[in-house]
């Protein structure tokens, strides 16, 4: 609806291609609001369009055949199609993926010279020049250069001991690749197949204290080692097996990145984690996006149960909870968080309508104020809903640990953010760095995951001019300690 009218060229049925379009609801907003009909079938040749909220438009459209583009990706030394491979028209909104057999079918509206960006993980980007003429297929293959992978191993090691920590979990990402993976017996890991970039990488293991980090890893540095120190800690960057049961009929707890809602303009359903730990994600009740109504807690209660854990030196238990509960929101609309020690439950808190909502709180305990010292804990996170009245509950909990107060390393990076413009540019780049952010630099890194250039900011605007091909880069943040804070991407186009 929000959309507007859009006119559609389908005279090539394979390859439809939007020609035309007018805007009458400029507000970002689903739902309901916007256009409800279109009607195209007036003598004089006017559409006539219909705002539920802006009124009635007439629009005299100019008729416009596409310009197609079509053809096939395939690996430059095998010939084998490539799926799955990014075709971007550069300098427009235009973008396809190649399918199983490599081929694509995309197009515009307005004919020109353009350059196509055609880029898959584990291949050498290509931009090509494309002439698109109205009304006419323009065929395009691109053979893509495949990368040399190598052989990336590492280690995951307890801080104090030295000693492996056997099975841990291990995430390395970037914006290529993702590999999920666990350590063997000897707290080894390998990946037979990986290639040069800079990646996020993260480790972990119940009973540890989860360790990120940002890094290049490329075939002369192809080793990580993680020194994970001990603790109760869980951000849920991996799944450490907590567990969910519950008699709702929707709105189970599910581990994910958390997908947004709203409720009259108001967060329902987190779109975020907390910021202050590893990775993106958390859990949540019901995380399947749409209206807030959809998968929120209904008719029920859901309960989180974590793992047993034990050991603290210190009795200090601290997380960030997330409670939601609007329209027709009654006292049994809850979340209660409580603690057991097998025999014993204590309620740490209950959270009704009553307290501030839509917000990520952190809250600290000491556990010793509630129940007596225990060989071992189970921590619980119910949210409930009464049945019948019709309200919306969601709840969100995130960031574990006991005894345990300091922020991870990654903290950093997603507090300062690099800020800098043109996005896209054509070669010159300004950012404004911060007062206190003095003797940093920023580092431009190709999509092979090598580094291209550094430069070093001062205080206050900088530009600087790196001499780039177009395509797409990453920048990135590195603080006077030599820690990076932030990494953005940046496209060029000439």
């Amino acid at each position: 609806y929000t959309d507007g009218c859009i006119i559609v060229d389908i005279s090539n049925p394979t390859n439809l291609i939007e020609v035309g379009n007018f805007d009458t609801f400029i507000p970002a907003n689903t739902g309901f609001n916007g256009v409800w009909g279109a009607y195209p079938w007036l003598p004089s040749g006017s559409i006539l369009v219909s705002d539920m909220g802006n009124g009635l438009y007439v629009l005299a459209p100019e008729y416009v055949n596409a310009c197609w583009l079509e053809g096939n990706v395939y690996d430059a030394v095998t010939t084998l199609p490539i799926s799955g491979a990014s075709i971007d028209i550069l300098a427009t909104n235009v973008f396809d993926e190649s399918d199983i057999t490599g081929d694509y079918a995309t197009g515009y509206a307005i004919s020109g010279t353009y350059e196509v960006l055609v880029q898959k993980p584990g291949y050498e980007a290509a931009t090509v020049e494309a002439i698109l003429v109205n009304g006419v297929i323009t065929e395009l293959d691109v053979p893509l250069i495949p990368l040399v992978s190598f052989s990336a191993t590492g280690s995951v090691l307890d801080e104090e001991t030295m000693e492996p920590i056997p099975n841990a979990f291990i995430r390395i990402s970037n914006n290529d690749f993702d590999y999920d993976l666990q350590a063997d017996a000897n707290g080894e890991f390998e990946i037979a197949q990986f290639w040069d970039g800079f990646y996020d990488a993260a480790a972990g293991h119940w009973g540890w204290i989860t360790e990120c980090i940002s890094t290049s890893i490329n075939e002369t540095q192809p080793n990580l080692e993680f020194i994970l120190s001990k603790g109760v800690y869980d951000d849920f960057s991996f799944d450490f097996g907590w567990e969910s049961t519950g008699n709702a009929a929707s709105g189970d707890w599910e581990r994910d990145v958390p997908n947004g809602t709203t409720y009259q303009g108001i967060d329902s359903n987190p779109g975020n984690d907390v910021s202050a730990d590893c990775l993106n994600i958390a859990f949540v009740t019901g995380n399947g996006g749409g209206q807030a109504g959809q998968d929120d807690v209904d008719d029920g209660s859901v309960t989180l149960y974590s793992p047993t854990f034990s050991g603290m030196d210190t009795p200090v238990l601290t997380y960030s909870r997330w409670f939601a509960n609007y329209d027709n929101s009654i006292a049994n609309d809850v979340m209660t968080i409580s603690v057991s020690d097998g025999t014993t439950d204590a309620v740490l808190e209950t959270i009704n309508a009553s307290d501030p909502l839509s917000v990520w709180e952190e809250k600290t305990f000491n556990l010793w104020d509630f129940i007596a010292p225990a060989a071992e804990y189970t921590l619980t996170v119910m949210t409930a809903d009464d049945i019948d009245n019709g309200s919306i509950v969601e709840g969100g909990f995130d960031h574990f640990r006991v005894g345990y107060t300091t922020t991870v390393e990654i903290d950093e990076a997603k507090v300062m953010m690099l800020d800098f413009y043109p996005n896209p540019t054509s070669g010159k780049i300004n950012f404004d760095v911060p007062a206190n952010m003095l003797n940093t630099a920023v580092q431009i890194w190709n999509n092979q995951g090598q580094l291209v250039d550094t430069f070093n900011l001062d205080a206050g605007t900088v530009q600087i001019t790196p001499d780039l091909a177009a395509g797409s880069y990453v920048l990135t943040w590195i603080n006077a300690n030599g820690i990076t804070i932030d990494k953005q991407q940046i496209a060029i186009v000439k």
